[in-house]
């Protein structure tokens, strides 16, 4: 017979064993990229006055590097720094407008694969009309502008019936997609803590959902769970299943992920969050206008809007492909129990009773009115064909990625975003960015693995083989060159295995976006 003592110890041991070996899995399953052994290590050295030094000093010598290129990039313009005395006269005005835009990417020649998702001139002169005839109105009054109230009721419904949403399918347009997912977010918590108030909030997803998921939650301090990609660059349902607790409030997927235009396992994962009733957002900012097109235009998606029961949530941009004006989004809501969690109301104000719909107070009324003006002129029937001529350029550039021998596509694309990495040890992918930036095409980079970022639009469709010739000599010219210039300055970056660092780094960066042109800000104290 075993003792009593015996049993009471065999089972605590069972039961920690269990606890640690879940621990361990779950700290395997997740994104660590970097190494905490090299953060302890950098902060011991940090206390070491010569260390500290020499560190400082490499950490100067990166910022100065960035500080030169802003400075290079600077035109010879005579900068405005204070209001005038007198009025500028309107031809001034304007013949500096157009001097100040000369040296920006020339994305109307499709030489941007990013940044501009434009439906050709006469839609964006239709658009410039529709805005300007809105362009003092504010939707925070809604009395007093019934119009903008109706033209955005409109742009959600039409949009919510378009990601096959119901009668209960609600939802509120805002400034862009980090907007829409930060209220994702926000809603998703306080709707958690409603029914678990002393939980700590934790939120799941991969290493390849949108940065503004990452932002949302420092801002609201919710733990963030980053699980590893499966073999397919997909979110992996056996890895979030593993991590799921009575802390989490919400899982997040992509419909596609940005970095490789991929779309998640969402019909899987929306399985999980019915199962264990978890709020289950999924990101369709960058393919909300064309994935619902997609199999009437000749190609096969997985299913990844409300038609799968577990989603409660979905972003999508109008601004994007849906070639609307910059700054305007859609979040969408399964029901308003959801989405009441989103507003923000205070009865106690002074200056009235006060509720607002999104994190903006005043918002551009003219800026709805353009989105309503972009469905409807464009159609469904304008979208389908937009989305194969977008396919169409995109498997063609592909094919010709694929059949050069240095590079390759990443993954199975689900439509026409990708990125491609190099397949050759003698090829800097960021060399080869330069040298393609040196001719004129401005291509985004990006890292885990280093790679280079393809968003086709419309604009690229009648120039894809000029890419591809100018992609190939580009190759051969960057073969064997050691990285220099912005190569260096990124490759040497994402290098970087310590956050604080790279953080810092990235903060003087930001700071030299605004202040770079005259020395002031952050270069008037370093």
């Amino acid at each position: 017979m075993f003792s009593l003592k015996y049993i009471v110890l065999s089972t605590l041991a069972t039961v920690a064993t269990a606890y640690f070996t879940r621990k361990i899995y779950i700290h395997q399953s997740c994104v660590n990229h970097y190494n905490p052994l090299s953060i302890l290590g950098y902060r011991f050295l940090m206390k070491i006055s010569y260390c500290k030094n020499k560190i400082d000093k490499r950490i100067k010598q990166a910022k100065e590097n960035l500080q030169k290129e802003f400075i290079s990039n600077t035109m010879d313009e005579m900068l405005v720094l204070s209001i005038p005395e007198k009025p500028m006269l309107k031809d001034v005005i304007i013949d500096r407008l157009h001097r100040l835009q000369k040296d920006d990417c020339k994305w109307k020649e499709g030489r941007a694969f990013g940044y501009i998702y434009h439906g050709g001139e006469e839609h964006s002169n239709l658009l410039n009309t529709a805005y300007e005839m809105y362009a003092h109105t504010n939707p925070l009054h809604a009395s007093a502008f019934l119009s903008v109230r109706i033209l955005e009721s409109e742009v959600i419904r039409m949009t919510a019936r378009m990601l096959n949403g119901d009668d209960s399918t609600c939802g509120t347009m805002t400034s862009g997609g980090s907007e829409s997912i930060i209220l994702a977010v926000k809603a998703a918590r306080d709707y958690f803590l409603s029914k678990r108030p002393n939980s700590k909030p934790e939120m799941i997803c991969c290493n390849t959902v949108h940065a503004a998921f990452i932002k949302a939650a420092k801002y609201f301090d919710i733990k963030v769970i980053i699980t590893k990609l499966d073999k397919d660059y997909r979110a992996n349902p056996d890895l979030y299943s593993r991590n799921i607790t009575s802390n989490t409030m919400m899982m997040v997927v992509s419909a596609p992920c940005y970095p490789y235009g991929i779309i998640d396992r969402i019909e899987e994962i929306s399985q999980l969050a019915c199962k264990n009733k978890i709020w289950l957002h999924v990101d369709s900012c960058l393919g909300g206008f064309v994935l619902p097109w997609m199999e009437e235009a000749g190609y096969s998606i997985p299913k990844f809007d409300f038609s799968l029961p577990g989603v409660t949530t979905i972003s999508c941009d109008t601004h994007k492909y849906g070639y609307s004006s910059k700054g305007s989004s859609v979040i969408l809501y399964r029901n308003p129990d959801y989405r009441k969690y989103q507003y923000f109301c205070w009865s106690k104000w002074t200056g009235g009773l006060f509720a607002s719909p999104s994190i903006t107070g005043s918002r551009p009324g003219g800026i709805i009115s353009a989105a309503w003006t972009s469905l409807v002129s464009i159609g469904r029937s304008g979208y389908i064909n937009y989305v194969r001529e977008l396919m169409g350029s995109t498997v063609k550039l592909q094919k010709a990625i694929n059949e050069i021998d240095e590079i390759i596509v990443i993954g199975q694309p689900n439509m026409c975003v990708f990125a491609f990495k190099s397949n050759n040890n003698k090829l800097d992918i960021f060399v080869l960015a330069d040298n393609l930036e040196n001719k004129g095409w401005f291509i985004e980079r990006q890292q885990n693995p280093n790679s280079l970022h393809l968003t086709i639009t419309l604009r690229h469709t009648k120039i894809i083989d000029e890419f591809i010739c100018d992609l190939m000599s580009s190759i051969r010219e960057s073969i064997g060159i050691r990285p220099s210039g912005k190569a260096a300055i990124y490759g040497s970056a994402v290098a970087i295995t310590n956050p604080e660092v790279i953080d810092d780094i990235l903060i003087h960066y930001t700071g030299l976006v605004n202040d770079g042109i005259d020395n002031c800000g952050i270069l008037a104290i370093t």
